[in-house]
C-alpha cells in the first residue's frame, strides 16, 4: 500500500480550497500539509484496489455538511498518513461514480480493505473515524486465555462483552460471526475455560458484559444471540451520562427516549443538586430511558428544540422520537413532583409540549403553505387533498439548495385545488410522533388525500423530477411544468 500512496500524494488537495472559491484562502490552512488526494474516474480503479484500508469522501462544493466534515476528514488523515489511503471525490463533478455507488447525499463516506467495499459505520468527527480504522485492523475478538488476559482486556476498555463458550462447539463460530457484524459497536472476547467461568460465577456457555462504572458486571440470563445485542446495549450505557456530539449517534440508535437535563455549569451548587438528584432517579428507569445532562448555556438550541425556554436552569425535558415532554421551569427537578411527572411519563399518562412558531396571518403565498406545529395536524392530516411537505433547517445547505425549485412547484401548481404544497422549519416545530419522517433535511414526503398514506420523495431536487413525482402519485389536471 505504501508504494501507491506515495504515488497518489503528487495528487494532494485541500478541500477546504474548492469550497472556498472566490474567497480569501487562509494562510495557515495552506501551510497545514494533508493527505488526502483527489479521486476521479481516472484513477478510481487504482485507488480501490489499493492494499490496505481505503476512505473515501464523496462531497459537493456547496454542501454546509461537506465543508463541516472536511477539516475532521484531513485531520484523519494526517494522524493515519502511513495506515490509511483518504480520498476525496467531487460528486458533483464525477457524475458516473455518483450514481455507480448510488450517492444520495453529501457527505457520503465510502470504505475498502483490501479492496473490498465495507460498510462504514463511522462518524464525522476525528475521533469517529480514528476508532472505527482501529477496530478495522485489528480481530474482530478477542481470545481470551487465562485470568491475566481477561483483567488485562477488562481494564483497558471503559465496556466489554466476554462469551465463556465451551471449545470446539458450534456457539463459537456463531459469536465470532455475531462479533464481526456488531464490532464497530463493541468490544469482544472469548474464554474456553471453564474454571475462569467459574471464577467468574457464571457456567458454559455464558455472556458477561464487563464496565467501569454503574454495576460493573452484567450476566446475561442466558446465552441467546437472538436477544444478545438488545442485552449488550443495555448494559453499556450508564444509568446517566454527559452526553457529548461524539456518542449522541448512540443514543438516538438506541430508540429509548432520551431525558435531557440542562445545568448551568456556573451555578455549581444548584447543578450538582440537579445532577444529583436524576441519577439517583435514574436508577429506576434502566432500559425505558436514556438519562443524560448537558451544559445548557453552551447548548441552547437543544433546550429550544425541545420547547424549552432557554432562560432558566436547571431545566428537564424528555425527547421521544419528536414528540417533547416539558418539566415545568418553575419547579424542583428531584421532587416528588417530578418523580410523579416522569412516572406519568412512563406510563402515557402526559400530554406532549408542542413547539411550534406562531400561526401566520397569512400561510400561503404563492402556492407555498407554511406550517407550523400547531397547524401541522388539520393541514397535513387534510384528507380532501394531497399533500406534499418539505421539511427544512434554514441553516442547512441541503434545504437552501432546492428552496428555489421546491418554491417553483408551489408556484405551479397553486391552482391545483386537490393538492397542497407545503414547507416547514423543522427546528422550530414539532411533528406528532406518528407522522413518520427520516428527521434528515430536506426531507419531502406526499401525504395522499383520503388514506392519509406516506409517500417519501426519494428523487432529484430539481422541479421537472419533483412535477413527475406528483404527476405519477396524484391527479394533476395541468400541462406539465419546466423550469426553461
Amino acid at each position: 500500500m505504501r508504494s501507491l500512496l506515495v504515488l497518489l500524494l503528487a495528487l494532494v488537495v485541500v478541500p477546504q480550497i474548492v469550497f472556498a472559491q472566490g474567497e480569501e484562502e487562509d494562510e495557515d490552512l495552506q501551510e497545514e500539509e494533508n493527505y488526502v488526494i483527489e479521486g476521479d474516474s481516472t484513477n478510481w480503479d487504482e485507488i480501490t484496489n489499493t492494499d490496505g484500508i481505503v476512505l473515501v469522501m464523496f462531497y459537493a462544493p456547496w454542501c454546509g455538511h461537506s465543508k463541516r466534515f472536511s477539516p475532521e476528514f484531513e485531520e484523519a488523515s494526517r494522524i493515519l498518513k502511513d495506515e490509511v489511503l483518504f480520498v476525496a471525490v467531487n460528486g458533483e463533478q464525477e457524475t458516473s461514480l455518483k450514481k455507480q455507488y448510488k450517492i444520495d447525499s453529501y457527505p457520503k463516506i465510502l470504505s475498502f480493505i483490501h479492496g473490498e467495499e465495507t460498510n462504514y459505520e463511522g462518524g464525522r468527527h476525528t475521533d469517529e473515524i480514528l476508532t472505527w480504522v482501529k477496530k478495522h485492523s485489528v480481530p474482530a475478538m478477542s481470545l481470551l486465555n487465562n485470568e491475566e488476559e481477561l483483567s488485562k482486556f477488562k481494564n483497558h476498555h471503559e465496556v466489554v462483552t466476554v462469551a465463556f463458550l465451551k471449545k470446539g462447539s458450534k456457539e463459537i463460530t456463531e459469536w465470532e460471526q455475531f462479533c464481526a457484524s456488531h464490532r464497530m459497536n463493541h468490544l469482544f472476547g472469548l474464554i474456553t475455560d471453564e474454571k475462569l467461568a467459574a471464577k467468574e460465577g457464571v457456567s458454559l456457555p455464558a455472556l458477561i458484559v464487563y464496565k467501569d462504572f454503574d454495576e460493573r458486571k452484567d450476566i446475561a440470563d442466558k446465552f441467546d444471540l437472538s436477544t444478545a445485542l438488545d442485552f449488550i446495549t443495555a448494559s453499556s450505557f450508564r444509568l446517566f451520562a454527559e452526553i457529548k456530539p461524539s456518542i449522541y449517534k448512540s443514543y438516538i440508535e438506541r430508540k429509548l427516549p432520551i431525558a435531557w437535563l440542562f445545568v448551568d455549569g456556573e451555578q455549581e451548587k444548584d447543578s450538582e443538586y440537579a445532577k444529583a438528584a436524576v441519577a439517583d432517579i435514574a436508577k429506576e428507569y434502566k432500559g425505558k430511558l436514556s438519562m443524560v445532562w448537558v451544559d445548557g448555556v453552551k447548548n441552547t438550541a437543544m433546550a429550544h428544540r425541545l420547547g424549552l425556554s432557554g432562560l432558566k436552569w436547571p431545566a428537564f425535558g424528555i425527547d421521544d422520537e419528536g414528540e417533547h415532554f416539558d418539566y415545568n421551569e418553575d419547579k424542583v427537578i428531584g421532587s416528588d413532583d417530578f418523580k410523579g411527572w416522569l412516572s406519568d411519563f412512563i406510563n402515557g399518562a402526559l400530554s406532549p409540549t408542542v413547539k411550534s412558531e406562531p400561526i401566520p396571518s397569512n400561510p400561503v403565498h404563492r402556492g407555498l403553505t407554511t406550517v407550523v406545529g400547531d397547524t401541522f395536524q388539520d393541514i397535513v392530516y387534510n384528507t380532501d387533498h394531497d399533500v406534499l411537505i418539505r421539511f427544512h433547517s434554514p441553516r442547512d445547505g441541503h434545504s437552501k439548495h432546492c428552496e428555489q425549485a421546491f418554491h417553483e412547484l408551489a408556484d405551479a401548481y397553486r391552482h391545483q385545488d386537490n393538492i397542497i404544497i407545503a414547507d416547514i422549519d423543522a427546528t422550530k416545530n414539532d411533528a406528532p410522533k406518528k407522522f413518520k419522517w427520516q428527521h434528515v433535511f430536506p426531507t419531502i414526503v406526499l401525504i395522499k388525500k383520503g388514506t392519509n398514506e406516506i409517500v417519501n420523495y426519494d428523487g432529484k431536487r430539481d422541479l421537472e423530477s419533483m412535477d413527475a413525482f406528483m404527476r405519477e402519485n396524484c391527479e394533476v389536471i395541468d400541462k406539465p411544468v419546466n423550469n426553461k
